[in-house]
């Protein structure tokens, strides 16, 4: 199966921002905050770089492994960081920061590109 560069750019995307929302997620929960809130976030603090997306599947997930947990307050459902959720934004951003180390290396043998 062959495909075209760009849709081989844009799995390499689609994939890159699957298994990086989680982790953006996590780390954008200092304090309580809505899915919205969330999106939000990610996007302009991104400098639009992330697209402004629904984020209710991956809190979904997260919820369920017990790195978050949601409470109701006046009728808005807010997300908040558990102790567990803390502890693996701690492992996961050592690996995302190694890996990154290590994937640079590879590509730019060490170097910026200019």
């Amino acid at each position: 199966m062959s495909c075209s560069s760009k849709e081989f750019a844009q799995d390499f995307r689609d994939r890159y921002l699957e298994l990086t929302k989680r982790l953006m997620v996590l780390k954008l929960l200092d304090k309580p905050k809505t899915s919205y809130e969330i999106s939000l976030a990610i996007h302009e603090e991104s400098n639009r770089v992330f697209p402004l997306w629904q984020v209710i599947s991956t809190l979904f997930v997260l919820e369920k492994a017990g790195t978050i947990h949601k409470k109701n307050q006046g009728g808005t459902t807010y997300y908040e960081i558990t102790p567990q959720g803390k502890e693996c934004l701690m492992l996961a951003l050592e690996e995302f920061y190694s890996l990154q180390k290590g994937l640079d290396d590879v590509l730019n043998k060490g170097k910026k590109l200019a």
